[in-house]
Formats: structure tokens, C-alpha cells, sequence
């Protein structure tokens, strides 16, 4: 609007309806008409989120999520949750500005003071929406947190300062989380993402019939086996020979996957993965994944981080994603170096396959 472009808010939801005046308002006055007071100029602050409103409307939401309807959903559904729930919108301001920022070259100062302040609004709001999720709070408490997830991984491509690191806010019932601006490792950064963003695990938990029976269905599915391609020999039987492994090392994470978590299944995330249109389903993994596993990784326990190795080479099917960017070669790099010399063999696959799924997706 600044800029003199059209502004899809108002081409999508319209002009606010004037409010009708009352009949004494409009009764005949006697003497001298008053003079009518002058409008008010807008705020800075609305004018920004004019503007934020319209970088997501017109291109934030693509990069959410690129398969069909969701996107629609993110601009339709999610923002119309938005203007009843305002630390949805605040998320929604922040991810823009967030998106401006992570994708300049050299981005405008007053995008990063737009960050903050709806960053704070989101996770003030995220913080008293977790604790009474109901069918009617739902669907916005599920997108913020879809919302906080992306913000957590694009923090490494944003200023410390705009980082999910850098919070102090305790959102999840269980954990205080320090706020930190060093950086410490891949593995460890990571390790933090997952922490920050469990209570997307929660919420899918409680939360799962009326999402599943709701507005936002779409984005619960799972795909069906048929509708997957099957793995190539050379990664079934690297898979194979990693499952063997983790089976004699006890990996926690293998009874759970056999009794009701199949998104812990690295064969399934892999062909997930090699479908573009189902890329964003690999993100379930880190959703499913147990305290007891998260543990191992935050004490580098070596079967732990050759799994989380696995996981990253899918990862690679999202480089292009603003937010995701750089992830799964800089996860995958580290743990070579990191584990045992025992271990190489098996940390070494991921290294030398890392782009063969972006080079093979469908």
C-alpha cells in the first residue's frame, strides 16, 4: 500500500463495514455546523502490518507448503483463524517478516524491529493457547505452532537476535528454555528446535480428532502406501544395514515405530521424500521422536546421531526452501566427523549419497 500496489487483503476480505450512527447522531443540529475533526493518520505499526499482510497473502504462504490444497488453506482458513486469534496473526506477521529478511540480500532494518514485535505477540499468545486447547482453539493453536516450527529452522539464516534460540518464552508445560546467542553445534541447534517445537507434538496428540474432522484436514494426512515409489535397492539396503545396527545397539526408537508411530520409519520417510508434492511430511519425524532419543542426541550418543544422519539426507529435498536451507548437508557433515571410528562406515553413506534424493525426487 505504501508503494502504491494493490493490497490482497482488502481485494480478499474487503473494507471494514462503516459503523450505522445512531439517530441522535444524525438528528438536525441548530447553529453553526462544528468543524469535522481530522482523520487521523495510521500508525506506523498498522501500516507495517498492512505490509506484512500482503508479502504473506501474495507470496509467504507458497513457501509454507506446496502441496495442494494446503497452500489455499494457509491463505484462506488460516488467516481468516488469524483475525480471530491474534497471536496466529502475529505469527502470520512475523513469518512475513521473517521471509523479507531471510531472503534479501540486505533487508531493511525496520523488517527486523517488525519481526520482534510479532514475534512476542505470537509467543505470548502461543504460551496461554497451549495449556486450554479446545475444539474451538484448535485449528489456530496448530497453525502457530506449524508457524513456530518454520521460524525455528529459518533461525539459521536470521540475524541471532531473531532466532528461536534467542527466546526465553516457556511454552511447552514440561521445560524452561535459556536463551542462548552462541553457537554451539549442528547436532546441538537442532537438538534445541526439537525442544522449542514438541508442543507441535503435543498439540497433534490432544488435538488430533478435531483437526482430523476439521477445516484442516488436509494437513494431518499421511500418504497411503500405493501412493509412494518404492525405495532403489542401493538406499533399501543401506536402510537395512542401518535398522540391523540400530536393532543391536537397542535404538529406542524401534519398538515405537512398530506400535503406532509409523512416521519413525525411515523407509517411509525416504519414499515420502521422494515425492515433492509430500516433502513436508518428513518434518513428522521430529514430531514422533521420544524425550529418551532427543536425550541421546544432546549427549552425542552415536547410534542417535547416525539415525538423525539418515533422517537429514531427506532434507535435501527442502534446500530450496527459505526456511529450511542448509539443514540436512550441515547435520550430516558434522556426525561424520563426530562419531566413533567404528561407526564411519555407516556415517560415511549419508556423505556420499546426500543429493541423490533431491536429484531423483518426482
Amino acid at each position: 500500500m505504501r508503494r502504491g500496489d494493490r493490497c490482497s487483503y482488502i481485494d480478499e476480505y474487503g473494507l471494514p463495514t462503516p459503523v450505522p450512527q445512531s439517530p441522535a447522531a444524525s438528528a438536525p443540529q441548530t447553529g453553526p455546523s462544528p468543524e469535522p475533526p481530522a482523520p487521523s493518520p495510521p500508525s506506523s505499526d498498522r501500516l507495517d502490518d498492512i505490509e506484512l499482510t500482503h508479502i504473506f497473502l501474495t507470496k509467504t504462504y507458497k513457501t509454507l507448503w506446496y502441496r495442494e490444497p494446503v497452500p489455499s488453506l494457509w491463505k484462506g482458513v488460516a488467516f481468516e483463524e488469524a483475525l480471530k486469534e491474534p497471536a496466529l496473526l502475529g505469527g502470520i506477521l512475523a513469518i512475513s517478516a521473517m521471509h523479507v529478511i531471510a531472503t534479501s540480500d540486505r533487508p531493511e532494518k525496520r523488517y527486523q524491529v517488525m519481526a520482534l514485535r510479532n514475534q512476542a505477540v505470537a509467543l505470548e499468545g502461543f504460551v496461554k493457547l497451549l495449556p486450554r486447547i479446545t475444539e474451538e482453539t484448535a485449528d489456530a493453536a496448530f497453525l502457530l505452532s506449524v508457524l513456530v516450527t518454520h521460524w525455528a529452522f529459518a533461525s539459521r539464516s536470521l540475524p541471532a537476535e531473531l532466532g528461536i534460540f534467542s527466546t526465553t518464552h516457556d511454552y511447552s508445560a514440561w521445560t524452561f528454555h535459556e536463551a542462548r546467542h552462541d553457537k554451539v553445534s549442528e547436532v546441538q541447534d537442532f537438538v534445541d528446535i526439537i525442544r522449542k517445537t514438541q508442543p507441535v507434538r503435543q498439540l497433534v496428540f490432544h488435538g488430533r480428532p478435531w483437526l482430523l474432522g476439521g477445516k484442516l484436514a488436509e494437513m494431518m494426512k499421511i500418504p497411503k502406501s500405493h501412493e509412494l515409489p518404492v525405495l532403489p535397492p542401493f538406499v533399501d539396503q543401506a536402510l537395512d544395514k542401518l535398522l540391523l545396527r540400530a536393532e543391536q545397539e537397542s535404538c529406542v526408537l524401534l519398538p515405537l515405530e512398530k506400535n503406532g508411530r509409523p512416521l519413525l520409519s525411515l523407509k517411509l520417510i525416504y519414499r515420502i521424500s521422494m515425492r515433492a508434492e509430500w516433502a513436508e511430511g518428513l518434518m513428522g519425524w521430529i514430531t514422533c521422536l521420544p524425550p529418551e532419543f532427543v536425550a541421546q542426541l544432546e549427549t552425542g550418543e552415536n547410534m542417535a546421531m547416525i539415525m538423525l544422519s539418515y533422517w537429514a539426507v531427506c532434507m535435501s529435498v527442502l534446500d530450496e526452501r527459505w526456511w529450511a536451507t542448509g539443514w540436512g548437508h550441515a547435520l550430516v557433515s558434522e556426525i561424520a566427523i563426530r562419531v566413533g571410528p567404528e561407526w564411519a562406515e555407516l556415517a560415511d553413506w549419508p556423505v556420499k549419497n546426500y543429493h541423490w534424493l533431491k536429484q531423483g525426487v518426482d
